[in-house]
């Protein structure tokens, strides 16, 4: 069969050749399939200047005891409580939610609690400490337990509260302030839940981890917007509680209060599409794992906060900048362990820059620092409050800075 160059002259076959190259090239870049040669892969992020650490506050969950000086009992409804457990490792242990309700006419105060697991007993204070619940109202207690556990396995366990009730509703002919210790109350059982199962460690799958690939960057710094009026009032709603933002104040129970507040009020919406929208929509709306890791950021930052999105196979989570050395960062974890009244494991990443502290509103974890979803101890403790953990099931692992505006 006769060859092009029968038909064509020389000079013109090449031209064609290149023309049928180039088209075939802005074809490929159009559809977003690579950036080289004309544009890095990579973005530049973070410099020390633009990273922010949250101040430790000063917020503490428990308060002092109060005296007892009422002589005899006044109306006392003991609770129904509601619990929730974390993921319980070995020699890590996790942590207990306790919802307490009051419906009494007076307010209570817990002043301890104490689970038993097995033959070993965790409590949450040595009584001289607690909360207050007002009458008609419900606190949650957060209850560090189980880490002295080294075997992996089912527990049972039953729970004792410490109360004390005041007499505001008047009964009594004494000062509505003054408080009688009503003692011991034990639960033994829960409808929801009959065992507790402490898991073993997991195996890494050691992901490779990449910063601020081009495409990512640009996609999260578009969406995040923190001025944006919803965002900029939600985060001053959600912290206002816990320091002064008008006057640029940004601390630690403030990044507390609003991990609690998506982790609590959070409305998960399947994506199969995969559109990754502004935080303001998911504000509105709820969203998947990478909206509400853009909701976090931006709520963060509007309070002047540093934080990461990061991006593995199956999952998005955003983290929080903590400091750039060990020290600092534990101090961080210090007043996130004030803020919850609990001593617990957390769970940060490291690099150059320091610490990141992860943020995972949508995990079975329910505290700031949790393990995120597809996370899991990989072996015992080996520095104080941090977990030694990695991914178990992911081959990439992307961080993309937030950048200040």
């Amino acid at each position: 069969m006769p060859s092009p160059e029968t038909f064509l002259s020389r000079p013109l076959f090449h031209l064609m050749r290149k023309a049928a190259a180039a088209i075939l090239l802005a074809a490929v870049l159009l559809a977003g399939c690579t950036s080289w040669p004309f544009e890095d892969t990579t973005r530049e992020g973070f410099s020390a200047g633009d990273l922010a650490i949250p101040d430790v506050s000063s917020y503490e969950r428990l308060e002092p005891r109060p005296e007892e000086q009422l002589p005899h009992r006044p109306g006392f409804v003991a609770p129904s409580l509601s619990i929730t457990v974390s993921p319980l490792y070995a020699r890590y242990g996790g942590v207990v939610r306790l919802s307490v309700p009051n419906r009494g006419a007076n307010d209570l105060f817990v002043y301890n609690a104490a689970m038993d697991i097995g033959d070993d007993t965790w409590r949450w204070t040595d009584g001289s400490r607690g909360i207050e619940i007002s009458s008609g109202g419900t606190r949650s207690i957060y209850m560090a337990v189980g880490d002295g556990i080294s075997q992996p396995g089912l527990y049972d366990f039953s729970l004792e509260l410490s109360f004390m009730v005041n007499n505001r509703a008047g009964t009594l002919p004494y000062p509505t302030y003054h408080w009688y210790d009503i003692g011991d109350r034990t639960y033994s059982s829960f409808s929801n839940l009959s065992s507790l199962h402490v898991r073993p460690y997991n195996s890494s799958s050691n992901p490779k981890v990449s910063y601020n690939y081009y495409r990512d960057f640009d996609r999260v710094n578009d969406l995040v917007d923190p001025d944006r009026f919803q965002i900029f009032t939600r985060a001053r709603e959600i912290a206002g509680a816990y320091g002064s933002p008008a006057t640029g104040e940004y601390n630690v129970a403030m990044v507390c209060a609003i991990f609690d507040y998506l982790q609590q009020n959070h409305t998960y919406r399947e994506d199969p599409d995969n559109v990754w929208q502004r935080p303001v929509t998911t504000l509105q709306q709820g969203g998947d794992c990478e909206d509400y890791a853009l909701l976090f950021s931006a709520l963060t930052a509007s309070l002047g906060g540093t934080s990461r999105v990061y991006i593995t196979d199956t999952h998005a989570f955003p983290a929080l900048f903590i400091g750039g050395t060990a020290p600092l960062a534990r101090e961080v974890v210090r007043a996130v362990h004030d803020y919850y009244g609990t001593e617990f494991y957390v769970a940060v990443l490291e690099d150059d820059l320091g610490f990141w502290l992860v943020a995972d509103c949508l995990t079975s974890g329910f505290y700031l620092g949790n393990l995120p979803v597809g996370g899991a101890p990989v072996g015992p403790p080996s520095q104080d409050s941090f977990f030694n953990w990695d991914f178990g099931g992911t081959n990439t692992l992307k961080a993309i800075d937030v950048m200040p505006d």
